[in-house]
């Protein structure tokens, strides 16, 4: 499986769109609305994706200053090796709990900054995309901030990994949002 920056930067933009017309017209309350208690809500979903974000963002950032330091360079499209594919697939077929640090309950804080907090996170991603270009990213490699720190992946891997987490994530706030009544 090979992935690269173009189906990245696709992947960030529809995010972008996604979650401008999943809080078009909500008001805090719907957003913050649990469908039921042991579910997220619209915004837990939205706040849960910018945690996972600020937890990778600075990992992936450091490793590509690594690779340039190393001169690990090189052109996509880039394999995913063992672990993306897996990763892909248990991010959209299995419901998988995620980690404590970011788990239910999430904490939502304003929910009037949801959507600006997103975009925020969006325009890191893109600014790492950029920043990546040139690298050999199947030889630069991020640990996760998850589970000790056990997991590596590819840098292509991880990208891959976190915008697929994204689409699954506003897919399930989408749904929310059609089982609210008008406001």
């Amino acid at each position: 499986m090979t992935s690269g920056p173009e189906q990245w930067t696709i992947g960030i933009n529809d995010a972008r769109k996604r979650a401008q017309e999943l809080v078009s017209g909500l008001t805090a309350e719907q957003l913050t609305h649990r469908p039921d208690p042991k579910k997220w809500g619209i915004a837990e979903c939205i706040v849960h994706l910018n945690m996972t974000a600020a937890d990778h963002q600075l990992r992936i950032a450091a490793a590509l200053q690594r690779a340039r330091d190393r001169k690990l360079f090189g052109q996509g499209p880039y394999d995913l090796g063992i672990l993306g594919p897996l990763l892909m697939r248990a991010t959209a077929d299995i419901k998988v709990p995620a980690p404590r640090k970011v788990a239910y309950p999430v904490p939502t804080g304003d929910a009037s900054s949801l959507l600006s907090d997103f975009m925020r996170v969006q325009d890191e991603w893109a600014r790492l995309i950029q920043a990546a270009e040139g690298l050999d990213l199947e030889k630069t490699k991020i640990r996760s901030p998850y589970y000790f720190g056990l997991l590596r992946t590819r840098a292509c891997a991880t990208f891959s990994w976190l915008i697929a987490h994204q689409r699954r994530h506003l897919l399930q706030a989408e749904s929310i949002k059609k089982q609210l009544t008008p406001a």
